[in-house]
């Protein structure tokens, strides 16, 4: 295993609010780098997202950078631009969704079961 595989263990055993202030962390030591932190920091900080969320956010976060190793910053900051639109449009289905009775657990595995 390895030390970016050991944090997304620990990370998923942590209880839901300090998921989000971990992720909230992690994001803030990057938002000098490129705007689109201080956007995610926005999206993760405004928005009640579920855990399954919080996650898969830190894991995108902590496998890119873990994947710096090998590529370049600008391929990194490409996906989590990528990231930000996923949640853009996790938001703006949810919006629509909202006035219908629907169940969030599947409806969010679905849009995360297409994203790599």
């Amino acid at each position: 295993m390895t030390v970016y595989d050991d944090s997304l263990v620990e990370f998923e055993k942590l209880p839901h609010e300090e998921k989000k202030s971990e992720l909230l962390k992690l994001l803030s030591k990057f938002k000098d780098i490129d705007d689109i932190f201080v956007k995610l920091i926005n999206s993760v900080n405004a928005k009640n997202y579920t855990d399954n969320v919080l996650l898969w956010v830190y894991k995108v976060v902590v496998k890119r950078m873990e994947s710096i190793e090998k590529d370049e910053l600008q391929s990194w900051l490409n996906n989590l631009r990528d990231l930000y639109t996923i949640l853009w449009k996790i938001k703006q289905a949810e919006d629509e969704d909202r006035a219908r009775d629907w169940d969030p657990e599947v409806w969010l595995e679905n849009i995360l079961s297409t994203i790599d």
